[in-house]
């Protein structure tokens, strides 16, 4: 249920299993040649700068299970401009997006509850699908 640590010379795109329910802090720390990453509805919780300085992935999706995300998680993703929520906030910790692409935009599900504009220091806009 835990996914620990991924291989940091994969490429491509990389969709975690359905079993995980938590991202481990660092697994996909320095994974520069990723270029997308399929989180599953099952996961809970991303730890501590899990996909620090992944610069291949240009935007994210947050699955409405995830109800927290540990600091540094997306820090130095210098090609992520937008992260997509589609549950309501979730409880996050410092520097969560520090160091991503210029313009980085939050994107958060209409209807869903917590954000605001700034949410945490990053611009915010509603999305409808």
């Amino acid at each position: 249920t835990q996914l620990v640590k991924f291989p940091i010379t994969k490429s491509g795109s990389y969709t975690i299993p359905n079993s995980v329910t938590s991202i481990m802090g660092n697994s996909f720390s320095g994974c520069k040649f990723l270029t997308s990453i399929i989180i599953p509805s099952s996961v809970k919780s991303i730890k501590y700068a899990a996909f620090q300085t992944c610069s291949g992935i240009t935007s994210i999706a947050i699955p409405s299970s995830a109800t927290s995300i540990e600091g540094y998680a997306f820090s130095g993703c210098s090609n992520l401009d937008s992260a997509y929520f589609y549950g309501n906030a979730p409880r996050i910790t410092s520097s969560v997006f520090i160091s991503t692409k210029s313009g980085f935009v939050v994107y958060y599900k209409s209807g869903k509850t917590g954000f605001t504009n700034p949410w945490n220091g990053y611009e915010t806009k509603t999305f409808l699908n």
